[in-house]
């Protein structure tokens, strides 16, 4: 009996009845969760740029054979 979009049993007001707690800047920069951030950001960001070098790559074999 499940209900939901994309994901089962999550509906839209669900997800928007949700409270997230925003602590204040400095308690987020002195817990050194920023740089977990900052790291993931970075990641994120070289995969990107990794999947287009393959397309980019893959494209040019294909060509090519």
């Amino acid at each position: 009996m499940a209900n939901g979009g994309a994901q089962e049993n999550i509906s839209k007001n669900i997800i928007e009845e949700i409270k997230i707690i925003n602590p204040p800047k400095e308690i987020i920069l002195k817990s050194g969760f920023h740089k977990i951030i900052d790291k993931l950001e970075s990641l994120t960001r070289q995969n990107q740029k990794l999947e287009e070098l393959k397309s980019l790559l893959l494209g040019k074999m294909a060509v090519e054979n």
